[in-house]
């Protein structure tokens, strides 16, 4: 007998186990509750990195805007707070004129 059908045959047996022991009903119920858990991790990690995108986006606009204003890195910098290559690097990716 191959080591896949030992693996299967122990898994239903462990399963048939667990069923008996807590009942269908209740190990569905932990499915469930599982599955949920997953789910709403899954909203989560989709919220924040959603969020993230949105600060990204809108210092790019802020950046890119304030660029057409013809303000100089080292404003932009001050008035922003973040670092110069990072603005060189927002500017060059959307060929942004840079002072």
């Amino acid at each position: 007998m191959d080591t896949v059908r030992k693996t299967e045959e122990i898994e239903d047996e462990s399963e048939e186990w667990v069923y008996n022991y807590y009942g269908r009903e209740r190990v569905e119920q932990f499915r469930e509750e599982g599955r949920e858990e997953g789910r709403e991790e899954g909203r989560e990690e989709g919220r924040e990195e959603g969020r993230e995108e949105g600060r990204e986006e809108e210092k790019r606009k802020n950046v890119l805007h304030l660029l057409k204003m013809r303000y100089s890195i080292k404003r932009i910098k001050a008035i922003l707070q973040i670092s110069e290559d990072e603005i060189l690097r927002i500017a060059r990716g959307n060929n942004g004129i840079i002072l």
